[in-house]
């Protein structure tokens, strides 16, 4: 080995060394270098600005009971995404409830926790609940923090409409307890690899302005990219809804159900005059679909709210 090769190598390991020994704070106050040694591998909940969505499921037992009606809770700590939007009011964020052999969804109709969660102990939420639920009931995400990552995405800049920031679902399977909602723009959902699993009475993933065809407007620009739908619930509920603006859903496709459990249909389309649709494959797995004398399953369907006619394609 040459004198310079040499210095070369001592070098390199003084810098392993220094990099192994150098501590990387978890609450760093201010940036700090971090140098990746060989062999090991890297993660992390929120680089770059980038959601990822297993990072925000949680759950939390409350002491004290919950009659039926609207209730407000206060949390010790705010989980993150706990969003109702203002100007006018859109509660959309469902959570999911259980406890006394009794569970449901319930809407966040009011919230005083950070959106990046956290809080003073003091902050609480809103909601109604039908049924009865005793002390040590649970709150937690219905959808395994899908929901939460979404929200948490959510900035507001110059008093303009909420833009919402890319968020990855990583692969792997996922179920859906409640509704998910976008209302936001700009939206990126990379979910590649990911299976989900819609086991309510209602649209799966909702894109847009929950009221139904009220604005269309609020939600522009959303993307959702690779996700795969699988029915859990035996139903005339649709995959995917689409009453926003500019909406791109690219590579779309399903997973056989088990048992009897159905779609109406995996895209629908209320009121955006230029939705993109690419790669849809409806069809790879499609035990999803029912035909009877009752009704029958679309592949995807266009609505115009403006009409009484439907136009599908099958």
């Amino acid at each position: 080995m040459s004198r310079k090769e040499c210095i070369f190598a001592v070098l390199l390991l003084s810098v392993q060394a220094a990099a192994q020994s150098n501590p990387v704070y978890q609450n760093p106050t201010m940036n700090q270098n971090i140098v990746q040694p060989p062999g090991t591998s890297f993660s992390a909940n929120n680089e770059a600005g980038i959601y990822y969505s297993p990072s925000y499921y949680w759950s939390q037992s409350y002491v004290g009971s919950l009659k039926p009606g609207t209730n407000k809770v206060t949390l010790t700590t705010c989980p993150a995404g706990m969003l109702v939007l203002a100007s006018p009011v859109q509660p959309f964020t469902r959570i999911w409830l259980s406890g006394g052999g009794n569970s449901e969804a319930v809407v966040i109709t009011a919230t005083t926790c950070p959106l990046q969660g956290g809080g003073n102990g003091t902050q609480t939420i809103t909601f109604t609940n039908v049924n009865n639920y005793p002390s040590g009931y649970t709150l937690s995400s219905a959808s395994q923090g899908i929901q939460e990552a979404i929200n948490a995405a959510n900035i507001t800049l110059n008093s303009s409409s909420p833009q919402f920031g890319k968020v990855i679902i990583p692969p792997g399977a996922y179920t859906a307890l409640a509704r998910i909602s976008i209302l936001g723009n700009k939206q990126y959902i990379d979910a590649n690899g990911a299976v989900l699993t819609c086991t309510m009475a209602d649209t799966c993933l909702f894109v847009g302005d929950p009221g139904g065809g009220q604005n269309a407007n609020i939600t522009t620009d959303v993307t959702i990219d690779g996700l795969a739908v699988q029915a859990g619930y035996a139903g005339r509920y649709t995959a995917i809804e689409d009453d926003a603006s500019h909406t791109t859903l690219r590579g779309i496709s399903t997973r056989n159900s088990s048992g009897s459990y159905t779609f109406f249909s995996i895209i629908q389309i209320d009121n955006d005059q230029s939705a993109v649709i690419e790669k849809f494959n409806p069809g790879s797995q499609n035990n999803w679909a029912h035909c009877g004398t009752d009704w029958c399953s679309w592949q995807s369907m266009a609505q115009d709210r403006s009409a009484p006619t439907r136009v599908c394609f099958g």
